[in-house]
């Protein structure tokens, strides 16, 4: 019986002459066919379909290595690298050159990167083929692992080895967004993980610079997690106010110098950002709120009365602007030095969010209700608003050509960004960037869509 294109076996299993002669093989070197027939067996060279390693951080060369394994295991691991891309957010934690020694020690990490691999490309059809039983096994084994790992992050210590169980733990919430097409179950496990991070980094021990970077990926994740639902973070401002507003000092001028601040420093920064984000777009909708609660009238007029005493609200509102115009100022700042950077992986990234932050924080004071305090507010105009804005979409849709796991990264902007649309072709290019990311296998990007044109019908 001819073997046909969507045959399973083709990803090596075949040897040349076989597959030349589209018959079956045994799989066998020499196989059955061709010692009949005495001929030469060999196996076929790599195809299209044959995913390789690459060995892309630090040194982010793009030369292929030798594929971990032939069978279909093996496959879903090679689905997992070439999943990562050239991200740099994912690759401090999850290159080859980091996990190789943890995942060949460790039978839970092979299985949940073998796992993840195979769920990516169960989405993405142009890179393996799958049979119904091969999908029911993934989703059974994703059972198994799943009530495992949740068992160990839930648990008030880890069992000797954080750094396997939060590996496990990161993995195991991309197979989660790519399964659950709510995302309520995403929020729910990214919580349980911050939890976990939080739990263990009270610990003594110094972190290892492999758990650290995991650790600030599982803080990026739950910030977006608070971007997307506007939900809080378990940390006060206060806890940066010390920093806020003196980025400068820490970026250094252009020049020889410039490398010197690695890939890790300024990911810390993009995580005390993105957390900073939240926690403010968290606080200036709780205020807002509590001010139409108590009728805070907007009536300038009211300040001309130098004796009038201001309320504890009002105090907390004008504190609230001061900390949102420092912060503001750190966001132009690493705008003003990613736009001179070239030749980082980290650019493309960095702006679309930096440039949707400032854009956000804008739209937070667009309130009235902020005009009644009488005091600066961090405001832009409307164009500038608009630019921004575009500047951030452009660097997004860059960014998402080779983006894969990471992709859904970017969903967090979209809004901010469609906040600024106004006619049909330029929403048409939110529309369009959505069904790209749905296109990578993130179903979930439907309820943004649906979040997004419901925010559109009522402007």
């Amino acid at each position: 019986m001819p073997c046909g294109a969507h045959d399973s076996r083709r990803l090596g299993h075949r040897c040349e002459r076989c597959r030349r002669d589209h018959i079956k093989c045994d799989g066998s070197r020499p196989c059955l066919a061709c010692k009949r027939k005495g001929v030469e067996c060999a196996s076929p060279c790599a195809s299209g379909t044959t995913l390789s390693i690459v060995q892309s951080y630090p040194s982010l060369d793009p030369r292929p290595c030798k594929p971990l394994s032939t069978d279909r295991s093996g496959h879903y691991t090679n689905a997992f690298f070439f999943a990562l891309g050239f991200s740099p957010t994912l690759l401090t934690v999850f290159s080859i050159n980091a996990m190789a020694s943890m995942i060949q020690e460790n039978k839970i990490l092979q299985d949940t990167v073998s796992l993840l691999g195979g769920y990516y490309a169960s989405r993405n059809p142009n890179l393996l083929t799958f049979s119904k039983n091969e999908k029911r096994g993934l989703v059974s084994q994703w059972s198994q692992l799943q009530r495992s790992v949740a068992l160990g992050i839930k648990e008030v210590a880890s069992d000797g080895k954080p750094d396997v169980l939060l590996a496990c733990a990161l993995l195991l919430s991309f197979v989660q967004i790519l399964d659950d097409i709510s995302g309520r179950s995403w929020c729910a496990w990214v919580c349980h993980l911050h939890a976990f991070v939080w739990r263990n980094g009270k610990s003594s021990a110094p972190l290892t610079p492999l758990l650290r970077s995991m650790c600030r990926l599982a803080r990026i994740m739950n910030a977006l997690r608070a971007l997307c639902l506007e939900q809080d973070l378990d940390f006060a401002p206060s806890s940066r106010s010390h920093d806020l507003g003196s980025r400068v000092d820490h970026l250094p001028s252009h020049g020889p110098d410039t490398s010197a601040l690695s890939d890790d420093q300024l990911l810390d920064y993009f995580c005390e950002d993105l957390e900073m984000w939240a926690k403010l777009q968290w606080l200036t909708a709780d205020w807002k709120t509590k001010s139409n609660e108590l009728g805070l009238q907007l009536d300038p007029a009211n300040r001309k009365f130098p004796r009038r005493k201001l309320s504890e609200h009002e105090y907390k509102g004008i504190e609230l602007t001061c900390i949102a115009s420092r912060f503001q100022r750190d966001i132009i700042d690493s705008l003003l030095w990613y736009t001179s950077e070239n030749g980082r992986n980290l650019t493309n990234v960095m702006l679309a969010f930096y440039y949707c932050a400032n854009v956000d924080i804008s739209l937070m004071f667009c309130d009235s209700v902020w005009l009644s305090l009488n005091c600066e507010l961090p405001v832009m105009a409307h164009q500038m608003s608009y630019e921004q804005a575009t500047n951030a979409l452009e660097h997004a849709e860059n960014g998402l050509q080779n983006s894969y796991l990471e992709a859904i990264f970017y969903a967090p902007t979209l809004y901010t960004v469609s906040m600024t649309r106004r006619y049909k072709s330029e929403r048409g290019r939110i529309v369009d960037f959505i069904r790209k990311l749905k296109q990578k296998g993130f179903l979930i990007a439907d309820q943004f869509l649906s979040a997004i044109e419901e925010a559109w019908a009522t402007q």
